[in-house]
């Protein structure tokens, strides 16, 4: 087998959501040249020899690449607004020094920019599993998604209002 490497240009906005007992996922979005927008996926702690397939041949792996994070599932959105909001719709936070996450304990979330491709070699848990990701049909998020603007521009207008008292 041989490994494939993910190599962003710059550190990604991470988000994050919790999967019980004190455990996170862990996401970020890579905007395409085309506009299109891919949503990468990682365990907690997931470096490859957490998430080691069988068939990995350790002689070709230096101990560095070892403790890289892994990605274990993608999913393809149109653009990166499409996809901020489907994380948030399904329960992703974006991790932010200010907010409700900060009194969490997300250490294990993956850093650097270097990956492991390892989606052949794992189970789908968001692309494929379907009871662990909400997919709405059209209608469903054109509605939603139109009163989250509407909200986000409420809240930009409130800012607005009280910076002129």
């Amino acid at each position: 087998m041989t490994l494939q490497k993910i190599i962003l240009k710059e550190e990604p906005n991470w988000y994050f959501k919790g999967i019980g007992m004190l455990q996170h996922n862990y996401a970020f979005i890579h905007e395409e040249s085309e506009g299109k927008a891919i949503v990468y996926f990682c365990h907690e702690n997931g470096s490859l020899l957490n998430e080691t397939p069988n068939q990995i041949n350790w002689t070709e792996v230096s101990e560095e690449d070892g403790n890289l994070p892994c990605i274990v599932d993608s999913l393809e959105f149109p653009n990166t607004v499409v996809a901020d909001f489907q994380l948030r719709t399904n329960h992703f936070s974006l991790i932010s020094e200010e907010g409700p996450e900060s009194n969490f304990d997300l250490d294990g979330c993956p850093t650097g920019i270097n990956f492991f491709d390892m989606r052949e070699y794992q189970s789908g848990i968001y692309s494929k599993q379907s009871k662990y990701w909400n997919h709405m049909n059209d209608l469903l998020f054109e509605y939603y998604y139109a009163i989250w603007i509407e909200k986000k521009n409420s809240e930009s207008n409130e800012i607005t209002d009280n910076e002129k008292d």
